[in-house]
């Protein structure tokens, strides 16, 4: 597929001038057109003349359309206005031109590398930062009360289920004289008659387990 943007020679015509990168790398911004003209390596103030001489303006012109689409582009997908001119920052919009593969002085990178990175801006970072740290210590203080309620909450059902047992073990005790000794019972053959003849059915082998449980409540059964 035929890419112009990325098949520019880099020749510049005789009557521009090749822009002054490092002086340029120092500034503190640009505007669109700088940007424009210095992604194509041509001083800015000599490509606005050039563009501005209409007769030279020719579809076989090299720079001129590389000019154009650029402008069409960075409107578009960048600066998202064909109307009002902006300013960029300058390492922003070489790495925005590198990302879209995009035509860029290898100069004007080396340039950047040493005067365009951006100053750091540390009140905000410790601002960030204290920010991360309030949020963390929220979710800390959540997950800690979310421990305690689950600590509370099993307990409560340990001393339900325990309570349950007491009930259980004591009334097969006191109603259906039920040993824990033996090593079988008839008890729990005896409570699921009684369970079934109410309607209800409960199997004869968790009858059994409860009861193996609730005996171990007993005193004097678990020593």
């Amino acid at each position: 597929m035929h890419d112009p943007l990325q098949q520019f020679s880099g020749v510049l015509p005789n009557e521009v001038d090749p822009a002054e990168l490092w002086l340029w790398a120092r500034m503190e911004d640009w505007s669109q057109n700088q940007a424009i003209s210095l992604a194509l390596g041509a001083d800015p103030d000599s490509m606005e003349v050039y563009l501005f001489k209409t007769e030279i303006w020719k579809e076989d012109d090299e720079i001129i359309c590389m000019w154009n689409l650029l402008f069409r582009l960075t409107s578009i997908r960048f600066f998202k206005s064909e109307v009002v001119e902006r300013r960029v920052k300058p390492a922003e919009f070489v790495a925005w031109l590198e990302q879209k593969r995009l035509p860029c002085p290898n100069d004007l990178k080396v340039a950047l590398l040493d005067f365009g990175v951006p100053n750091e801006n540390w009140r905000k970072r410790a601002e960030s930062a204290e920010r991360a740290l309030s949020i963390s210590n929220g979710r800390i203080s959540q997950l800690e009360k979310a421990i305690a309620d689950s600590a509370i909450n099993t307990n409560g059902s340990v001393r339900e289920r325990d309570t349950l047992l007491k009930l259980f073990i004591g009334m097969a005790v006191e109603q259906y004289a039920y040993d824990p000794k033996p090593s079988r019972s008839p008890v729990a053959a005896q409570i699921a008659g009684d369970v079934a003849s109410t309607g209800l059915s409960v199997d004869e082998d968790t009858i059994r387990k409860y009861l193996k449980l609730g005996a171990e409540l007993l005193p004097g059964e678990t020593e």
